[in-house]
């Protein structure tokens, strides 16, 4: 009984596992396009949040462990909340260097000319660095991974599995995910589904995604 138990609970974990991995490569494929691509941002659009940041000395940190990347940044009015004064554009550490030598794009917050780079992995840094910068961050978060859970209770000599709501966790995919997801798991138990899962990519539009292969390859 005890090997018929662990047999249930080690396909349930196999499960868990391989839907954890095809979400992982959903996101990594389609991520970087979120910017680029209309259908890309309505797929991924249940992993984009928001947050109310205030910038000291001119970093923010997220404390979100989802935190993926920032897809807008905006400084907010304090007086008129939740209104927006202005955007915050994003540069490089090359850019930054030449900006600052050129008075038409040198970071002056008085001249709404406010720029972001990464500092960290979840650490963005701002230019100017004022004391304190109240701002809005649109940011992309890592998917919060589906689980299926059961009970198992023993009766009549057999372990009896029961769906266990309370411990699982539901797909928070938009639906048009769902035939991605599908294929990919079904892939993930050694049905050829390549095909399949490429033409879903290009009806987001996305002709060559495929940097994760995914699959038993």
């Amino acid at each position: 009984m005890a090997q018929k138990y662990q047999s249930g609970q080690t396909v349930v974990d196999t499960f868990n596992g391989a839907l954890a991995e095809v979400q992982a490569e959903i996101y990594n494929d389609l991520s970087s396009y979120y910017q680029v691509n209309e259908k890309v941002r309505a797929l991924l659009n249940p992993w984009v949040k928001n947050v109310a940041a205030t910038f000291t000395t001119g970093l923010y940190t997220s404390n979100d462990a989802q935190f993926d990347r920032v897809i807008s940044i905006a400084i907010r009015d304090t007086q008129n909340p939740p209104n927006i004064l202005y955007a915050v554009n994003p540069i490089t550490e090359g850019e930054l260097v030449y900006a600052d030598q050129i008075p038409q794009r040198k970071p002056d917050l008085a001249k709404k000319r406010v720029y972001y780079l990464m500092a960290g992995p979840a650490t963005i840094e701002i230019f100017p660095k004022p004391g304190t910068v109240p701002a809005i961050v649109y940011y992309l978060s890592y998917p919060t991974l589906a689980k299926i859970a059961f009970t198992y209770n023993l009766t009549n000599d057999e372990y009896v599995m029961t769906y266990d709501a309370g411990n699982s966790t539901q797909l928070g995919w938009a639906l048009d995910a769902f035939n991605i997801i599908l294929y990919k798991m079904l892939e993930k138990y050694g049905v050829e589904t390549r095909d399949q899962w490429i033409e879903e990519y290009s009806r987001l539009g996305i002709s060559k995604p495929i940097l994760n292969q995914g699959g038993n390859q």
